[in-house]
């Protein structure tokens, strides 16, 4: 029995060992807040500038790591080229100019916040439309986008504080098809259980506490003692339901949270 449990925590020791740099979270994302109006479509963006400078060090003339010297003139040219949203014909959107520049810090990272408005063609269907994206991303191929949709008038966001995250950009996948009126609950959910299979899966320290969940699941107890080793079957067993409602319950959480059915303190 010693040998057994011995085995299985020099397993987390060396696990645990080859990871001491683990995080759950990556480096920072992107984020693009969608609008929709008569006339136009509104893009909100928040890039992290630190992502930013990796995909072009030429937006920032400055030399040392001030991150807050951005060439705007500069920074407006690069987001045309690598933002553009087309009709379900393929038609282009006029871009206007991009304004409302502003540099916000948000858990001690530092964002350029913009505003990128798209006129509509007078033969524009409002039921769909494509959003292409690939600004940092083009050389960060590790960086991902988070992509939310806000209508007052949309009956779903009602209940959600106006806002519902729809889909999730990254490498090859860079253009989002987007539906406003197949946005549902169940579609923001599985959307964010997707996720939290994801996030979970990228997360070593995650991967480390689910590891000391399952650590018990080959064996048995009685006395408030560890007596044998449980049968094959039961292991298995107990192995899934762990995973699973671990999984269930964490992927539920960050549903919720991005539903805005619940929220915590900053």
């Amino acid at each position: 029995m010693k040998t057994v449990i011995n085995l299985l925590f020099g397993l987390t020791f060396l696990v645990s060992l080859f990871c001491t740099k683990a995080f759950a979270h990556s480096a920072s994302t992107s984020a693009v807040f969608i609008d929709t109006h008569k006339a136009q479509i509104e893009l909100e963006i928040y890039l992290p500038l630190d992502q930013l400078r990796l995909a072009d060090e030429s937006l920032f003339p400055s030399q040392n790591d001030d991150l807050k010297k951005v060439n705007f003139s500069a920074l407006q040219d690069y987001m045309q080229t690598h933002v553009s949203i087309t009709t379900q014909n393929s038609q282009p959107l006029t871009a206007q100019k991009v304004d409302d520049f502003a540099i916000h810090e948000f858990d001690n990272v530092l964002f350029m916040v913009m505003k990128m408005h798209f006129i509509k063609p007078d033969n524009f269907d409002n039921s769909g439309f494509s959003l292409h994206y690939n600004a940092i991303l083009h050389r960060v191929v590790t960086h991902k986008i988070y992509v939310s949709y806000r209508n007052d008038m949309h009956e779903v966001l009602k209940a959600s504080q106006d806002i519902a995250t729809i889909g999730l950009i990254r490498y090859q996948r860079e253009t989002l098809f987007i539906e406003p009126e197949k946005i549902t609950a169940w579609s923001q959910f599985k959307l964010m259980f997707l996720n939290g299979m994801s996030h979970i899966a990228a997360g070593i320290d995650h991967l480390l506490f689910l590891l000391c969940l399952i650590l018990p699941a080959p064996l048995v107890s009685a006395n408030k003692r560890w007596q044998s080793v449980a049968p094959v079957r039961q292991c298995v067993i107990s192995v899934a339901k762990i995973v699973t409602f671990f999984t269930l319950g964490h992927s539920l959480t960050l549903a919720l949270t991005t539903l805005g059915y619940i929220s915590f303190p900053a």
